[in-house]
């Protein structure tokens, strides 16, 4: 599961 929060993070940091 840390691999697919790091993955949501990552992609609401590109979002932002």
């Amino acid at each position: 599961m840390s691999f697919l929060n790091l993955l949501f993070i990552l992609i609401s940091s590109l979002i932002s």
